[in-house]
Parts: C-alpha cells; sequence; structure tokens
C-alpha cells in the first residue's frame, strides 16, 4: 500500500530542469557560498567499503540520528554489487564541511541519495542543499536520468530539486497483541492508513495524491 511519504526525484534530464527561475537562482548562490572550498569526488566499488569508511564518512551523523551499526552493515552488504558515488567538500585547511554518499544504480538510470554528514560550522551556507546540488549535478554529468533525494515527507527543503514523484509501498503486518498496534509513535501510526493495517491486497480504487510531495 502506499504509505505516507514518497521518493522525491529530480529528473535532471527534463527540459528546463535547470533553468526554472527559482530553482536557477538557489543554484547559482549555493555554488557561490561554496567556491572558496575544496571538492572531492570519489566512486568506489560496493564490494571495496568497510565499516570504518562507512563511519568516516558518516559516524557523526548515525549518532546523531540513532543509525544502530546494523543498518550500516546492512548499507555495505546492498551495496557489494554498485558503485558508491562519495562527494566531499573542505575547506582549504582541511575542516570537513560535508560528506555526501550516494548509491548508483544504472539498471534504474538512477543515482539513490543514501546520507549526508554536514558540519554546523558551516550552517548559514546550507551544505545540506548543497550536497543535494552536487549529487544531482554528477548524475546529470555522467548521463543518468534521476537523481533520488528519498523520502521526502519530512524534509521540505528537499522540494527545490524534487520534479517527480513516486509512491512507496509497503505491507503493515503486525499481529493484534504487538506492542507496536498500541504505540502512536511507531511506523504502523506514521507512515501507514489504519485500513491498511493486515491488508494483503491493494485497493486499487484509491487514488494516490502526488501534489503532497511536489
Amino acid at each position: 500500500h502506499p504509505i505516507r511519504n514518497a521518493y522525491g526525484m529530480a529528473d535532471v534530464r527534463q527540459a528546463g530542469y535547470w533553468s526554472e527561475e527559482r530553482r536557477a537562482r538557489k543554484f547559482k548562490e549555493l555554488f557561490k557560498l561554496h567556491r572558496k572550498f575544496v571538492h572531492h569526488t570519489d566512486v568506489y566499488p560496493g564490494s571495496s567499503l568497510t565499516r570504518e569508511d562507512m563511519l568516516a564518512w558518516g559516524g557523526v551523523h548515525f549518532e546523531r540520528y540513532g543509525i544502530d551499526i546494523a543498518e550500516v552493515d546492512g548499507f555495505i552488504d546492498y551495496a557489494q554489487n554498485l558503485d558508491v558515488l562519495v562527494l566531499r567538500v573542505e575547506t582549504t585547511l582541511g575542516e570537513p564541511v560535508l560528506t555526501d554518499v550516494s548509491l548508483v544504480l544504472p539498471e534504474r538510470q538512477q543515482v539513490y541519495g543514501s546520507f549526508c554528514q554536514w558540519n554546523p560550522v558551516f550552517r548559514n551556507t546550507s551544505p545540506g542543499l548543497y550536497a543535494c546540488l552536487l549529487a544531482a549535478q554528477w548524475t546529470y554529468d555522467q548521463g543518468f536520468e534521476h537523481y533520488n533525494l528519498g523520502p521526502v515527507g519530512d524534509f521540505p527543503y528537499k522540494r527545490l530539486f524534487v520534479n517527480h514523484v513516486e509512491p512507496i509501498y509497503s505491507l503493515a503486518l503486525c499481529p493484534e497483541s504487538h506492542p507496536l498496534m498500541q504505540d502512536e509513535t511507531s511506523p504502523l501510526f506514521t507512515d501507514f492508513e489504519r485500513g491498511d493495517w493486515n491488508r494483503l491486497e491493494r485497493d486499487i480504487h484509491r487514488k494516490w495524491n502526488a501534489d503532497l510531495y511536489l
């Protein structure tokens, strides 16, 4: 069933994407704010990744958002047969500004944004937005169709980049006695309509409103 969120896609090859007035103005501002920094772009085979690599790129981010080390290991496992794009920006003295990690999915003509760790010292330069811009630009330069910013429902700032959305489908199967059924902060409540709990067949007549995420 479609949950209360959606994948936000930057269709970077759509006519007018880069020249749309507000988008082009913001992109120009972001490039100007970061032009004094040093940029690094690297692509690694996923099979070469280690837990140490992941912690170096995102350890602060994982701690900040309560991401368990098992999820980090799961990323490494998932990326075994994929390439991983790592974008790093730092000052001329080597102080990190941001590190952004994405999966390259050639069979989908897509680059999927996985996580971004940015330095709060540089908050005024909007490093999170700039990381998205760098990844979208790399997606375009490499000939791919879409940069996927991941779920966008809780991240309004990502809408600057989004010109296409795709629903996220999932199943909610849970015994009536399970604690998740009583916890209103659980994904059952936050992500699903109540009528979709323990319902296996999709309601083909229900309309999904993409406008909520654009």
